[in-house]
């Protein structure tokens, strides 16, 4: 259930549960609501944060169990949902350190005058979150079968990766990039134009876990068919062609002469790098036709999507995008007639390679591609000298309709 959105949710989909979803690494049942004492407020405090600390997940209260298993509602009276909903929020802000930034506490109608209660709880990115009620400082985590008491080996691990996870995402980008500027043979296929479009898709809960993703899943035809289905990542709109490699799956698109335009390698950690030699027009162009360039961001932010969902990765994502081999470059709107005056002024990118700032997405799935890239795009056309990105008018995508 945790899948869905909240407001998906009606008294069909939890009718739905009965009989056949057993608790789990993210879904609880409670009868009731907790209680006043310290014990309960306890327990609830030990449930969320351990779905914050690990993959998050849901708490149904007024869900009647049967060894884990839901097996009939005991319903909530509505008059009472505002002050619980205060109640609990107050018990976290209380006794959580540091607070969860997603702790959503939402009803759901099931009879006249009477709801279910969700408290979902998203995965956190600030934590580990520590319990401080009755003197009790533990870190709780989640697994299949429940909430336990995180040890110290697991939290030390979760304290350093956490830490360490912008840098070790950083110099993951410069080795792929020292890659291609340097030892081009060493990548899934090499690209021979100089200018490139990078893109790396690096998402929080698997990056450099090797093995944290259904490997079998990239030598099975219907997972390229699946994401094959998106449409190619690139302007050039042709088809792909998937294999296996050493580093985990690789979609490629080349021109019909043997040489490859682009492609998109998805690591065994469910990492996603994408090149491409087409977004930034041809090698000896001075200018950068901003709707193409647009375009291709806009298509590998939904191809990545589609691969995260069908290798089951939630939760935030960095995009980190760089262009080499484009230091003259600068952006045309739509001709080059229409380039703004710059007089006496370079507007080119100057610099190769060119390494643009991370870029984080909370949840993918929901953030539609114009509305998450826009700071990115925004970063290119600064780098261009432009005050800012010409093809968003009111927060709102235009192109070259400018």
């Amino acid at each position: 259930m945790y899948h869905l959105d909240l407001n998906e949710i009606n008294d069909e989909t939890l009718k739905g549960l009965i009989g056949n979803e057993p608790e789990g690494k993210r879904i609880e049942y409670k009868r009731e609501l907790p209680g006043k004492t310290d014990e309960d407020k306890a327990e609830f405090l030990k449930d969320i944060t351990a779905f914050a600390n690990t993959e998050g997940g849901d708490i149904v209260y007024g869900m009647a169990d049967v060894k884990g298993v839901a097996s009939a509602f005991m319903p909530i009276e509505n008059s009472r949902i505002d002050g619980e909903k205060l109640r609990l929020h107050e018990i976290h802000d209380r006794w959580v350190l540091p607070r969860i930034p997603a702790l959503t506490i939402h009803p759901v109608p099931v009879k006249p005058g009477k709801s279910l209660i969700i408290v979902r709880v998203d995965q956190s990115h600030i934590g580990p979150h520590q319990v401080i009620a009755s003197d009790s400082y533990k870190f709780h985590g989640r697994n299949t079968a429940g909430t336990y008491t995180m040890e110290v080996d697991e939290l030390r691990t979760k304290i350093l990766r956490q830490a360490s996870l912008p840098e070790r995402m950083s110099d993951f980008r410069q080795l792929r990039i020292d890659l291609m500027v340097n030892r081009p043979e060493d990548l899934p296929t090499p690209i021979d134009d100089e200018r490139k479009l990078v893109v790396h898709y690096l998402p929080e809960q698997t990056f450099g876990q090797i093995g944290s993703v259904n490997a079998a899943l990239f030598t099975n035809p219907a997972y390229s068919r699946k994401v094959d289905d998106e449409g190619a990542p690139t302007h050039a709109m042709m088809g792909l062609s998937p294999r296996a490699n050493i580093d985990g799956y690789a979609f490629m698109h080349g021109r019909g002469d043997d040489a490859i335009q682009f492609y998109a390698q998805v690591f065994y950690d469910g990492s996603v790098e994408f090149a491409d030699s087409g977004a930034l027009g041809t090698s000896n162009a001075e200018f950068i036709d901003h709707v193409v360039l647009e375009d291709t961001l806009f298509r590998q932010y939904r191809f990545a999507r589609k691969i995260f969902a069908a290798l089951e990765i939630e939760g935030r994502v960095a995009i980190l995008a760089t262009v080499l081999g484009a230091r003259k470059c600068t952006i045309a709107p739509k001709a080059p007639t229409r380039l703004l005056p710059f007089v006496g002024h370079d507007v080119s990118i100057r610099r190769d390679p060119a390494f643009f700032n991370p870029l984080l997405i909370d949840d993918m799935q929901t953030v539609k591609s114009v509305e998450a890239l826009e700071p990115l795009i925004q970063q290119v056309w600064r780098a261009c000298a432009y005050s800012h990105a010409y093809s968003y008018k009111d927060g709102k995508y235009i192109g070259g309709n400018w």
